[in-house]
């Protein structure tokens, strides 16, 4: 599959699964999560100039959700006026591949990991927004930033690690 330069594919309001299976799709333009959930469970390949975005869409939060999927290359971007629209992780995990093409959170973008959730960085990741990795102190569970290889993080962004759980403890 194939989402070609000026092609779109939107959740808009709705939920939307994109699962090829072991294919990869190429993403060469825009894949969007307006006001809806975007659940990635399979490679998306952005290295030819594709973005994945997270926007809101009046009163409802867009959110990027990997579950087992991996962004491969390219641009994310979330929407900063409203911190529920973000780049999130389920329990099957998600992975951030700057192998193959750096992939780039954008500024003012946030990527959230919870207790019980990992998300594995692997190659160059340009992170000028945030990635948030936040445990839950109370019931002593982590969220797991992964590093697969050699990873290069550069960006000028912020990797938080927190205690979600208000506890007061670190991830």
């Amino acid at each position: 599959l194939i989402n070609e330069t000026h092609g779109t594919i939107a959740a808009t309001g709705g939920v939307m699964a994109v699962d090829t299976g072991s294919v990869a799709l190429a993403n060469h333009g825009a894949m969007l999560a307006q006001g809806g959930t975007l659940i990635v469970q399979s490679t998306i390949d952005n290295t030819g100039g594709g973005s994945i975005a997270a926007s809101d869409q009046g009163i409802v939060a867009g959110v990027v959700l990997l579950d087992g999927g991996t962004l491969r290359g390219g641009s994310v971007a979330t929407d900063p006026a409203d911190p529920a629209s973000a780049l999130l992780v389920t329990a099957n995990g998600g992975t951030l591949d700057g192998t193959a093409g750096a992939v780039t959170l954008a500024a003012h973008s946030q990527a959230t990991v919870v207790a019980g959730q990992t998300l594995t960085l692997a190659g160059s990741i340009d992170a000028a927004g945030t990635i948030s990795v936040l445990g839950n102190g109370y019931y002593g569970e982590v969220g797991e930033l992964g590093i697969a290889g050699t990873v290069a993080l550069s960006g000028g962004g912020t990797v938080v690690l927190a205690d979600g759980s208000g506890a007061g403890t670190t991830a």
